[in-house]
């Protein structure tokens, strides 16, 4: 969030991604290894939280984690697009408030 609200800047992988097709395979490679570590990372964050009993039971850590990396790269690019970069925080405050207990 800081790149985007301090410089305007977007995620390296957030960049890649949107020109994926014209990528070299490598490099395609990476930037799908880039988002699935980023989902296995907050999975098991979403499964720590579920133990913890801070997080809702009955989502699905795998699917709301890449629902997570989505909501975020996209609204990434939709807060740069409309200069308005608070939309980030706003969209990452709403996801966790729809999973919290």
């Amino acid at each position: 969030m800081a790149t985007l609200q301090e410089r305007g800047g977007l995620c390296l992988g957030g960049i890649l991604a949107a020109d994926a097709s014209t990528l070299p395979d490598q490099v395609r490679a990476e930037v799908i290894a880039f988002f699935d570590a980023q989902r296995a990372w907050i999975a098991a964050v979403i499964r720590d939280g579920q133990a913890r009993m801070e997080l809702r039971q009955d989502v699905d850590a795998e699917a709301l984690a890449a629902t997570f990396v989505s909501s975020l790269e996209g609204s990434m690019m939709v807060a740069r697009a409309t200069q308005r970069p608070g939309d980030l925080e706003t969209t990452l405050n709403q996801l966790i408030h729809l999973i919290s207990v």
